[in-house]
């Protein structure tokens, strides 16, 4: 897990902030937004690419909806599942082991980002 995580992070790192994290990026594309770069645009629709959508990243769009601060053309629970089975994206699920190579990695980031 910790090498798909690295490997994850590697592409982002390398885009610096052409690919915003987390909703963000998941609504831009399905709205076809222009705040999403042509690049991280590319990046999500190229087959070759795995297209993944984190359970942390529905919850915050869940939330920002029910405080008022983010409004959806369509019902959460009817636009989430189609946009995903439209676009080909599969849900990263959150466990435990996640979270401990999550320590790791974040270790790993803090010592790049100092030296």
């Amino acid at each position: 897990m910790l090498r798909i995580l690295t490997r994850h992070l590697k592409i982002l790192m390398s885009m610096r902030n052409e690919t915003p994290a987390g909703y963000h990026a998941f609504l831009w594309f399905i709205m076809g937004s222009a705040n999403l770069s042509a690049t991280a645009r590319s990046l999500i629709e190229n087959p070759a690419n795995e297209q993944l959508l984190s359970v942390a990243s529905l919850w915050e769009i869940a939330i920002k909806t029910s405080l008022g601060r983010l409004t959806l053309s369509v019902p959460f629970d009817q636009l989430v599942p189609a946009q995903l089975q439209l676009n080909g994206i599969d849900l990263l699920n959150i466990n435990v082991d996640h979270l401990s190579s999550l320590i790791t990695l974040l270790f790993i980031i803090a010592i790049r980002l100092i030296g």
